[in-house]
């Protein structure tokens, strides 16, 4: 039995591991600098980036502003961890397909690891999640994975 348990537990192990270096080859592992490690601006009290070559990508600050922005069309909280291997994929989709999501769309990008909130007022419980809410703050929709394709297919509209 303990030979069973050992086994199953290397097998985990060489997955988990294989699917990093899977998601590491996919990002690429760009070294093009810009204005954040994600690419993406910092976030202001109101429209800043904006929306007319695809839609708006903006680091978390606050979640009265990401309702802000979702007055003015579909918001999606991005929730993305430095150390996660599809994050960094979908960071680099969302950077080299920026034109490509649909221009009325907010990506708001919140850092997994410091947004327990967040996360329970969600029903986050993993990395690479994006809610959809509205300007009240209300989930509207839930996904795991993907990036600027499974947004635009994703996306609920009002």
């Amino acid at each position: 039995m303990f030979n069973i348990a050992k086994k199953m537990t290397v097998l985990v192990m060489i997955v988990v591991l294989l699917t990093g270096v899977v998601a590491l080859a996919v990002a690429g592992g760009s070294s093009e600098s810009s204005k954040s490690d994600s690419g993406m601006e910092p976030m202001a009290k109101k429209s800043t980036a904006p929306m007319t070559d695809g839609g708006r990508q903006v680091e978390f600050t606050s979640l009265s502003n990401a309702q802000a922005f979702a007055k003015e069309g579909p918001v999606v909280l991005y929730f993305s961890a430095s150390w996660c291997p599809t994050c960094k994929a979908a960071e680099k989709d969302l950077k080299n397909n920026a034109k490509v999501l649909a221009s009325d769309v907010t990506v708001v990008k919140v850092n997994y690891d410091t947004s327990a909130e967040l996360k329970t007022k969600y029903g986050v419980t993993m990395q690479h999640t994006f809610v959809q809410i509205d300007g009240n703050g209300n989930k509207l929709a839930i996904w795991n994975g993907g990036a600027v394709a499974k947004i635009n297919e994703s996306v609920k509209r009002m």
